[in-house]
């Protein structure tokens, strides 16, 4: 067997296959659950084979892994939005100033720096309102101008996740409600980021180890190798579902007619789905309490198969023989 068709078929049989975790355990938040009226996406895709051929053209074999690793910020970005109206652009302005000064000295009061506070100028616009003017055979409506409208961010910079909660609870005390987002930082990440490439290294040389058993003599063959580094923040990870049991309508029922139901707001539920570990070929830090920045990192070697030359022989009355050359 030649060393082409030799390779190809060893990568052919390594034994691939992907397993369905079921958790043991389960909430609420289950697609399979006939009361659940479920709008989270897939937390990870199916995963894919780590040794491949290409079944294309026979002439590359592509060896990858993946791994993950969970880091907790250390670092965060409270964003509180104020919206002010007034009938003056200076009352419009004062009434600002004055909330976002309450806010900002309990926020001082708390142990919050002045220097981890920002005020940043979103909008400042006019407002108006329609007035009807009666004519003698129409009506015409104008827009007269009707106060003004501003729009400030105030953006918190923290260390602790649970400093939060009392953000909140001092920014309702200055009738600021509307806690935007929250973005989260390492200061550290290039360091996380390098210990998670050692790693995938460290993983994906042991499995091209493991190879040799099958007498693949992959370090013989050019090759490329390629990374494809992800960073996924906990923000993008919220899904929300709603979790009822819907009444039965057969009481309602009168001579075959239904009549209608005036059905209650459900309530929307919201939780924090990180990737699962089943995509990957090893994780860092894979047990997590809390929202964490997720960073992954696939790691291929792609061997390209040796193209081996043949010949032939033509013999005077016109027959092809394979010459084998030792």
């Amino acid at each position: 067997m030649s060393m082409k068709k030799y390779m190809v078929a060893a990568a052919l049989i390594l034994p691939c296959s992907i397993l369905k975790i079921n958790a043991q355990v389960s909430g609420s938040a289950n697609p399979e659950m006939g009361n659940a009226q479920y709008s989270a996406a897939k937390s990870n895709p199916a995963s894919a084979a780590r040794f491949s051929g290409d079944n294309s053209n026979d002439s590359t074999v592509t060896v990858s892994v993946k791994g993950l690793l969970n880091l907790i910020p250390d670092t965060y970005v409270a964003t509180f939005n104020i919206l002010q109206t007034a009938e003056t652009a200076e009352m419009t302005e004062q009434l600002m100033r004055d909330r976002i000064n309450k806010f900002k000295a309990k926020l001082a009061g708390s142990g919050v720096d002045v220097k981890d506070m920002h005020v940043d100028m979103i909008s400042f616009v006019p407002k108006y309102d329609i007035q009807t003017e009666n004519r003698l055979f129409s009506k015409t409506y104008n827009e007269i101008p009707a106060g003004f409208e501003m729009q400030k961010n105030l953006n918190i910079r923290y260390h602790k996740a649970e400093q939060l909660d009392d953000f909140v609870t001092l920014a309702a005390q200055a009738e600021i409600y509307d806690l935007v987002k929250v973005d989260c930082f390492h200061s550290n990440m290039e360091t996380f980021k390098d210990s998670l490439r050692a790693r995938c290294l460290a993983e994906l040389k042991g499995k091209l180890k493991s190879y040799e058993a099958l007498n693949l003599k992959l370090d013989t063959l050019r090759k490329t190798i390629g990374e494809e580094f992800n960073t996924i923040s906990p923000a993008s990870r919220y899904y929300s579902y709603q979790a009822f049991s819907r009444a039965s309508t057969k009481a309602f029922r009168k001579n075959g007619s239904q009549n209608n139901v005036n059905e209650t707001e459900k309530t929307i539920s919201r939780y924090y789905m990180p990737l699962a570990l089943e995509s990957f070929d090893m994780t860092i830090n894979p047990v997590i309490l809390e929202p964490v920045i997720q960073l992954t990192l696939q790691v291929s070697v792609k061997y390209h198969l040796r193209s081996l030359s043949r010949y032939y022989l033509i013999t005077p009355v016109g027959e092809s023989k394979k010459l084998i050359l030792k």
